[in-house]
């Protein structure tokens, strides 16, 4: 074959560390811009962005050359140098992040879902959604990395 052809969609999801309900409504949408700039300078295309207070969710439709654990890097580096001065504030991610291929057929549903992202976490908390999303795609995990809910 000639040409190479490829078509990879990644869901990212990641906090803010200790959960810390940082990401206000009147700058996150700001926030998902900055990253879609990000994304972009790394070669990559943010179908959709958004989250909530505590964490973010990228849809990110990817070349074959993505390194993902380079761009989730690039991105939190960049966004803390962002948000801290701009926002005169102590932020920083936690380590870690999900990582989750999808099909084509799922981009449309994924969409809706990180648009709705305010609506759903009115009834789910982020720790409860995270679990679903891993155990949804059969990813094993150790409970004592993952974020714990507030008490």
């Amino acid at each position: 074959m000639a040409n190479t052809y490829a078509q990879i969609y990644i869901h990212i999801v990641f906090a803010v560390k200790f959960r810390d309900a940082m990401l206000h409504d009147d700058w996150r949408d700001d926030l998902i811009k900055y990253i879609a700039g990000i994304i972009r300078n790394n070669g990559q295309k943010l179908i959709k962005g958004g989250g909530w207070r505590d964490h973010v969710h990228l849809l990110i439709s990817c070349n074959t050359s993505v390194n993902i654990a380079n761009l989730v890097k690039d991105i939190k580096i960049h966004t803390n140098k962002w948000i801290q001065p701009k926002h005169k504030c102590r932020f920083s991610w936690q380590d870690g992040y999900a990582a989750i291929s999808i099909s084509q057929s799922h981009v449309d549903p994924l969409c809706q879902y990180i648009e709705n992202q305010p609506q759903h976490h009115a009834k789910v908390t982020m720790v409860d959604e995270f679990k679903r999303l891993l155990a949804v795609d059969r990813l094993e995990y150790d409970d004592r990395f993952l974020p714990k809910n507030p008490e």
